[in-house]
């Protein structure tokens, strides 16, 4: 079914839905500033053809600080 598109992927950044890409399967993330943070990544998978097929995870980035 990843063959066919029939794959729906959504990508969030502390919560906050991220626009659909022409890769959804690749997510780019760009720390802001010089000062440590952390953002919650998280991505979700569902094929709307098939009846509870869908998953989910996230992981969390730390960026330090530079100086």
């Amino acid at each position: 079914d990843v063959l066919d598109g029939n794959i729906l992927y959504q990508w969030s950044v502390n919560k906050q839905n991220r626009p659909a890409s022409s890769d959804p399967l690749n997510f780019t993330l760009v720390k802001s500033g010089n000062k440590q943070e952390s953002q919650t990544i998280s991505l979700s998978a569902q094929n709307p053809k098939r009846i509870l097929q869908s998953g989910a995870t996230q992981a969390m980035v730390s960026f330090t600080s530079e100086e």
